[in-house]
């Protein structure tokens, strides 16, 4: 920890991911666009084949997180609530532009919608749907997080040029310390270019914020566990 101007700032892993105050997302890890029977699969496996290469490592993130105590949040996009309601707008899906996964029509409670088998919310996860790329907006997200004194965010999920850059964002600037870990978010679509711009983002995330790998946060948070038993 280091004192700016009379401030307290978290500066070392350690710190930023205390389970005390750390929560862990999942972001639009869902059915629609990861799930090899999803209907971005049907387009062919290069659409998802980035985004499935990172769930192993947030299985090992979610297992590491449950055993410290940390709290684990699932985010789940939806075009359409529970009774068929568009939710969505022009500026939204302009925004979106030519994304395979945007052009589906994900309705909220529906298995398109949910969180993929591997990924699977357990009892105690918070599960909440959004509507926009980031996680915090018109959601329960900042409530929540408020609730349980969370000061830092983990990031995971997809994409990494949309809505992992939006729910970063609105984390930095809602007064969170929000750390994207780069070898757990992807991007969707075509692979040569999923890639080329999750590395776009990567870079800027770095020049942003502190960032560490998976392998670093759940050393920690090993460690934290294993002071608790």
């Amino acid at each position: 920890m280091r004192i700016v101007n009379g401030i307290e700032v978290l500066d070392d892993i350690e710190e930023l991911v205390a389970p005390e105050h750390t929560a862990i997302i999942v972001v639009d890890m869902q059915n629609t666009g990861v799930s090899e029977q999803g209907p971005i699969a049907a387009k062919g496996v290069e659409y998802i084949s980035h985004a499935r290469s990172i769930i192993p490592r947030i299985q090992r993130l979610l297992s590491a997180a449950r055993s410290a105590g940390v709290l684990v949040l699932y985010a789940e996009v939806a075009h359409r609530d529970r009774r068929g309601i568009m939710l969505w707008d022009g500026p939204s899906y302009y925004y979106a532009g030519p994304n395979p996964r945007i052009e589906f029509d994900i309705r909220e409670g529906t298995w398109e919608a949910q969180t993929i088998d591997e990924l699977a919310p357990q009892d105690g996860d918070i599960v909440f749907s959004k509507y926009r790329f980031s996680a915090f907006a018109g959601t329960c997200l900042d409530m929540v997080l408020r609730g349980h004194e969370i000061r830092s965010l983990v990031i995971t999920g997809t994409g990494t040029s949309g809505c992992i850059t939006h729910t970063f964002s609105a984390a930095q600037n809602g007064g969170y310390y929000p750390l994207v870990i780069p070898d757990a978010v992807a991007n969707g679509g075509r692979e040569s270019r999923a890639r080329q711009e999750h590395e776009r983002s990567v870079k800027w995330f770095a020049g942003s914020a502190p960032s560490f790998n998976s392998d670093e946060v759940v050393s920690v948070w090993k460690k934290c566990a294993q002071g608790n038993t």
